[in-house]
């Protein structure tokens, strides 16, 4: 059976201040969420993200080796301590089955480590890497960070973002001689 969507249209004119109290609503209820999620230790235990160098050429290849179709994948990693911190090292991808064209990919979960698994990485076949609402609903199911690649398929045009598809800055890529990855492109 098939079902279809229709939007709603607004009004001209409307939402405007109430849009804007829904907005601060959502982001209120998500701090207390995270709040709570923190206090019964449901949180990620680390300061900093460092992305081995590998793992960067492996996305860049793997996107670039799909194009014009997604490919995903999950990132795997383990939480060491450096330096009195302590550091979530991603050292791997996990590679599962799926299903790709140009706009979308489909996987099953199963048979998903759940011990290890920070989050997922796709390739966006264009010059966006900016998250769309399927996006947003995947990142919010797996992990706690996520990646976003685009062509030129480099680690230049990698963004992260939460796993509220808000962009994050300041995860490390070894031995690219980046500081960062760099923010979403439009």
């Amino acid at each position: 059976m098939e079902t279809t969507r229709t939007a709603k249209k607004k009004a001209p004119g409307t939402g405007g201040p109430l849009a804007g109290a829904k907005r601060l609503l959502r982001r209120v209820r998500r701090r207390v969420r995270d709040g709570l999620l923190s206090l019964f230790s449901l949180t990620p235990r680390f300061e900093r993200v460092r992305i081995e160098r590998e793992v960067v050429e492996d996305i860049c290849g793997l996107a670039a080796g799909s194009a014009p179709k997604e490919m995903v994948a999950f990132l795997i990693g383990s939480v060491k301590r450096e330096g009195g911190q302590r550091v979530l090292v991603i050292d791997g991808l996990y590679i599962k089955a799926y299903q790709a064209d140009e706009n979308s990919t489909h996987f099953t979960t199963q048979d998903l480590p759940s011990d290890n698994v920070y989050g997922t990485v796709h390739s966006h076949p264009g010059f966006s890497n900016r998250p769309s609402d399927a996006d947003r609903q995947l990142f919010n199911k797996y992990g706690w960070f996520h990646l976003i690649v685009c062509q030129p398929y480099t680690a230049a045009a990698i963004a992260t973002y939460n796993k509220y598809g808000e962009p994050i800055s300041g995860i490390e890529l070894q031995g690219t001689g980046d500081s960062g990855i760099r923010g979403s492109r439009e």
